[in-house]
């Protein structure tokens, strides 16, 4: 993947702090489950996936306050959710179920949050 600049997002470095995975999630959970035509424990199982690893680093960015995320950066963050989502449901519409299910239980696979 393509590195973006993504400095134009944000205010300046030295008046940001890091953002927690907590926000990330309550972000997820926050985001209207029928916009993806996924059920939530799918949608959360997706998140584990080391396929998030990429995406993780992106929410290792630094914003003004962990509590109230920059309008600009949580729309950033909601459409690189979007992409890796789309990506996902291609790669699970290419293997069966079980295939799936065996995939998101295997530790190797699975981020520690």
């Amino acid at each position: 993947m393509k590195k973006k600049n993504i400095n134009k997002y944000f205010p300046k470095k030295e008046n940001i702090l890091l953002i927690y995975k907590e926000n990330i999630k309550s972000l997820i959970n926050n985001i209207k489950i029928k916009d993806f035509n996924l059920n939530k424990s799918i949608l959360k199982s997706i998140y584990k996936i080391k396929f998030y690893k990429y995406i993780n680093q992106l929410f290792l960015i630094y914003i003004k306050n962990k509590n109230k995320i920059n309008y600009k950066f949580k729309f950033f963050l909601i459409n690189i959710i979007f992409k890796i989502i789309n990506f996902n449901i291609n790669l699970i519409n290419k293997i069966n179920i079980i295939n799936f299910n065996n995939i998101l239980y295997n530790k190797n696979l699975i981020i520690k949050i």
